[in-house]
């Protein structure tokens, strides 16, 4: 059985009955359509149509009769034929669907490719006309900020040396007042106030005291040799006449306003027109003594790189008028690790008591042979108390008071001694 769009035939059989061809259908048998062979007419019936339609009659009474399974069978395999149309119709909707937002998708696709190219032209015209416009602009901003950078920063070059300048000059003021020309010459007055105040002379022996009795003298030692050298200048008639040199065993290491004894030594020295010569072991403290001294007296001052007991030793010394001690460090237990370093490379040890008061000892003993008739020697960091000496001078001063000096001046922790020969003479006369 053969499936037919309509579905007419196949109901005719489903119902068991042969359908009636129609009255206006010829049948066939070998010759034209509605055209016997001999030529009759259609409407009038021939031997053969009588004929053929009793064996059709015959046919269709013979007919096989379909049973209700075949029946359900076939209407099972229609009703599955029309499920497949339907899903095929739907499954064809589906793609008309997909087909159709395929379709507004590309003309989507169309209208935004010719809005880029739209944007591409007024783009490239925007383009051409800033670049046209603006260039120059752009060019002559270029120049001024050039022009305005390279101003600034010469402006920012002269600030800066100016600034330099200024620190320089700050630094310089600064030096000179703490611990250049100026402090220089402030020691100078302080001990010429000393002198002229007091009714206290380095002309005559005095008694030794306790330390904690003394004078507090707030600079160190070479304060009290500035006012020794300046007493002597005002009592002293024949003072300009002979020499005048000071000797400092100890040059200073590092400028401090009330120590710095090589400077405030040096400019009492441009002063009385003669010359300090200051002693060391460490060369490095002449270089540091003549890089902080005022040029203004570095002539006067001569550095020496050399132990201080050596140099006194040497036959080739003179030994001036004054003489400052202020050498070898005693061991108070705060020294720096760079002092004891320095100790260690020059004397090979660190910082020992012993060695101190070994290496004073040994200046005063040369001391005692060379130093002049009318000359002096003064201390720092010596202290006396409960009848002993302490410091820097534990056995060099006993050994000056058993060999014909006298103590002159004494303040908390300094110490001044002349012959005594040379004081009996002059309270003499």
């Amino acid at each position: 059985m053969s499936i037919q769009n309509d579905g007419s035939a196949d109901q005719t059989e489903i119902a068991g009955t042969t359908p009636e061809p129609p009255s206006n259908q010829t049948v066939a048998t070998g010759g034209a359509v509605g055209q016997d062979l001999h030529g009759t007419s259609p409407d009038e019936p021939t031997a053969e149509d009588t004929i053929s339609t009793e064996r059709s009659d015959e046919r269709a009474v013979q007919a096989p009769v379909v049973s209700p399974e075949a029946k359900d069978t076939e209407a099972a395999d229609l009703q599955k034929a029309l499920a497949e149309l339907e899903e095929l119709g739907a499954w064809q909707k589906q793609l008309s669907d997909s087909i159709g937002a395929i379709e507004d998708k590309a003309t989507s696709l169309a209208q935004l490719q010719q809005r880029v190219t739209e944007l591409e032209k007024l783009s490239g015209f925007l383009e051409t006309t800033l670049l046209h416009d603006l260039t120059p602009k752009i060019d002559a901003l270029d120049a001024k900020q050039s022009q305005f950078s390279q101003s600034t920063q010469e402006r920012l070059e002269k600030i800066a040396s100016d600034t330099k300048a200024l620190t320089v000059t700050s630094q310089r003021v600064t030096h000179d007042l703490t611990t250049g020309r100026v402090a220089d010459v402030e020691s100078l007055l302080f001990g010429l106030i000393d002198c002229l105040s007091s009714t206290r002379t380095y002309r005559k022996s005095i008694p030794v005291i306790p330390s904690a009795r003394a004078r507090q003298l707030l600079p160190h030692g070479h304060q009290m040799l500035i006012s020794l050298i300046l007493d002597d200048m005002i009592n002293d008639a024949d003072f300009f006449s002979g020499p005048r040199d000071i000797l400092e065993i100890g040059t200073i290491r590092e400028v401090i306003w009330c120590q710095s004894s090589t400077l405030r030594l040096a400019c009492l020295a441009r002063y009385l027109n003669s010359t300090l010569t200051s002693v060391d072991m460490d060369p490095e403290n002449g270089k540091r003594a003549l890089s902080y001294i005022d040029k203004g007296y570095q002539a006067h001052l001569v550095t020496i790189a050399e132990k201080g007991e050596d140099y006194l030793k040497s036959d080739s010394t003179t030994v001036p008028r004054y003489v400052y001690l202020d050498a070898y460090d005693f061991d108070h237990g705060g020294h720096s690790p760079a002092r004891q370093e320095a100790y260690k490379k020059n004397l090979g040890a660190e910082i020992s008591d012993a060695q101190c008061a070994q290496m004073h000892l040994d200046c005063v003993i040369q001391l005692v042979r060379k130093l002049p008739y009318n000359g002096a020697i003064v201390f720092d960091d010596v202290f006396y108390d409960d009848g002993k000496w302490l410091g820097k001078g534990t056995t060099a001063i006993d050994y000056l008071l058993r060999n014909g000096f006298s103590v002159v001046d004494q303040s908390a922790a300094t110490l001044a001694l002349r012959r005594r020969e040379y004081l009996h003479a002059i309270n003499v006369c």
